[in-house]
């Protein structure tokens, strides 16, 4: 911190505008990372291939038109897919970010996510946590430097 010359009120100044830099900082970093944790998981719902989806892909099964979108992942529907979003709040001092299924998990949802004997786990809410995670950790790490 660099020095500050002058009165008490000028060093009660500066601690309350680097506060408010920080915490401006800290909320824009927020929103990158699940920003990043929405997309991932968008990712590999996009890229998790099951035995299904290798066939629809290959014109093999039939499935819904559009179905995957040319892709072996697991969008049919797109109803998982697109029932993924984010948000950021801001309560006093705490600043929270959420992203997934934030209006309602369908169990299909679940089923893709946690795997069924015969449906292996795609993992996408927990592999996106992971990397929103670390994307804020980076973040914050530099801001708090």
């Amino acid at each position: 911190m660099p020095w500050v010359k002058g009165s008490p009120s000028g060093l009660t100044s500066y601690l309350l505008s680097a506060e408010t830099r920080f915490r401006d900082e800290a909320f824009i970093a927020m929103h990158e990372a699940v920003h990043v944790g929405e997309e991932h998981m968008k990712s590999i719902i996009k890229t998790s291939t099951t035995e299904t989806g290798e066939a629809r892909a290959g014109g093999v099964k039939s499935g819904p038109r559009d179905a995957g979108y040319g892709e072996a992942g697991r969008i049919e529907s797109k109803e998982m897919y697109d029932a993924i979003s984010s948000d950021v709040d801001v309560h006093i001092n705490t600043i929270r970010g959420r992203f997934g299924w934030l209006e309602g998990v369908d169990d299909y949802f679940l089923y893709q996510e946690d795997g069924t004997e015969r449906v292996p786990a795609m993992h996408a809410l927990l592999g996106a946590f992971l990397t929103a995670s670390e994307e804020l950790y980076g973040t914050m790490s530099e801001i708090v430097r």
